[in-house]
């Protein structure tokens, strides 16, 4: 992978051979460890948003949930566009992305640059989330800019809710009002993440 020659791309060019090639690996967690906490809190959300079983209506809260606004990165895709990995790749481009501007705006206000940060994010696929913990660093971050394969390896976390059936997960999503539930839990748990 060293002497691998690696072009410029667009976030949404990555896929799980960019993350090889940077030394990236992806690493599933249950929630509790990812989260870091013993159980799932409650959800604070109106009980009409867990208990609406209204597809259309479901669609609608769904909607504004995905355009609430957090210091988070989203990689949003259709469940047709899925291509396995592609996305969770997408959103670590992202993360990077995201720590350069930063850094930029820090440095347009005349404070120091980041060396290190661990950038929360999730991945919708329909209805369903997976979280993610992006720890990017000056280092990697360089390696990306210039092209060149780290020698330390960057470990990102991510986990998805536990639902009664997690087979079904990515066709079913936030449709069944159990998995709707513990997905909302999981969000409440997010918050801690992201500051909130």
């Amino acid at each position: 992978m060293a002497n691998l020659i690696r072009s410029a791309k667009y976030t949404s060019d990555w896929t799980l051979h960019d993350l090889k090639s940077y030394n990236i690996s992806l690493n599933e967690l249950n929630a509790l460890k990812f989260f870091g906490i013993q159980t799932l809190p409650e959800p604070l959300v109106h009980s009409e948003i867990l208990n609406n079983t209204n597809v259309d209506n479901m669609q609608q809260d769904i909607h504004a949930i995905r355009n609430a606004e957090a210091n988070v990165c989203i990689e949003d895709k259709r469940l047709e566009d899925v291509e396995p990995g592609k996305a969770q790749a997408q959103l670590v481009a992202e993360a990077v992305m995201a720590f350069y501007y930063n850094n930029s705006i820090r440095e347009e206000n005349g404070l120091p640059h980041l060396k290190e940060v661990v950038i929360p994010g999730i991945v919708m696929v329909g209805t369903l989330p997976a979280f993610f913990k992006v720890p990017i660093t000056r280092t990697l971050a360089s390696h990306v800019h210039h092209g060149t394969y780290p020698s330390d390896e960057t470990h990102v976390e991510f986990c998805y809710p536990p639902i009664p059936h997690p087979n079904t997960r990515l066709i079913e999503g936030m449709k069944p009002l159990d998995n709707r539930c513990v997905i909302f839990q999981c969000y409440e748990a997010f918050k801690a993440i992201i500051g909130i």
